[in-house]
């Protein structure tokens, strides 16, 4: 039996969150339960920081493709936000 790599379980973390932010888009905007998101996040977060570098490092990817996909929900909350 093959070990797994400990960064693989943060790139799979990082692939759900950014599927769930995929799926609220696509459900026309549906609410984002940002302290879940940003709890999620930090996780991730912690979790890629104490990874081995050379495992951090290759989790670079799946974090960045993240971050757009937050910066997409973020815009798409702010153009549906009421008026003030």
């Amino acid at each position: 039996m093959q070990s797994r790599d400990p960064g693989d379980g943060v790139v799979i973390a990082i692939g759900r969150i950014a599927a769930a932010l995929a799926e609220a888009l696509g459900a026309g905007a549906r609410p984002v339960n940002l302290a879940g998101l940003d709890a999620e996040v930090g996780l991730v977060c912690a979790r890629t920081l104490a990874l081995p570098k050379d495992q951090a490092q290759a989790c670079l990817p799946a974090l960045t493709a993240l971050l757009g996909r937050v910066e997409t929900v973020r815009d798409a909350m702010l153009r549906n936000r009421p008026p003030d």
